[in-house]
């Protein structure tokens, strides 16, 4: 199955981070490369990566300009934050992504559930990383904090599980995100499609 990121029919945030669909996406070619190449993405203006490494991708660390609570810090928290989803999907490994994000939090637990579910079936997913384009931040009078931002997502292929197996083009989608602070770190309250 091929899917298009287009249209405004909403499929949610849990099949965004299995598969990169969600409404409001408009089509872009796909890369010349094959998936299973590593291209050299605009390197993040942190030491954070997840450029693969001779043994396999390395899991993003928490850059310093995320630590504070200011527009800059909560920027730079989401797109830490997609970096790990991009890590998540590559390696199945979804420790660090549900350590994101309260409990609460819908669309980031879907997503998480999605990714594990294709790497318990012994399948794979293949391209599909996330990378920031534009982000706004702002608070409200009584203190909660929501970035609105547009990412950027790579052709992927989900290989191996199944009827979730499925091919996706690139594209661009918009999310908002609620955050908080929770012991001096940030947490995802809420991820959604505006």
């Amino acid at each position: 199955m091929t899917v298009t990121l287009r249209g405004r029919s909403a499929i949610g945030v849990t099949a965004l981070l299995i598969a990169g669909l969600v409404a409001g996406c408009e089509d872009e070619e796909d890369p010349p490369q094959p998936l299973e190449s590593s291209s050299k993405p605009a390197p993040p203006p942190t030491s954070a990566t997840t450029e693969p490494t001779p043994t396999g991708p390395v899991e993003p660390t928490l850059p310093v300009e995320a630590e504070p609570e200011t527009k800059e810090g909560a920027t730079a928290f989401v797109q830490y934050y997609w970096q790990v989803v991009s890590f998540a999907r590559r390696t199945g490994d979804v420790r660090l992504l549900s350590t994101l994000s309260v409990p609460s939090c819908e669309g980031c637990n879907g997503g998480i559930k999605s990714i594990s579910r294709v790497y318990k079936r012994g399948g794979r997913i293949l391209g599909g990383s996330f990378e920031l384009k534009k982000a706004i931040p702002g608070q409200t009078p009584s203190g909660a904090w929501n970035v609105s931002t547009r990412v950027k997502v790579n052709r992927s292929r989900t290989v191996g599980a199944g009827d979730l197996n499925q091919n996706v083009r690139a594209g661009e989608l918009n999310f908002l995100f609620g955050l908080e602070r929770a012991n001096g770190s940030w947490q995802i309250t809420f991820l959604d499609v505006p």
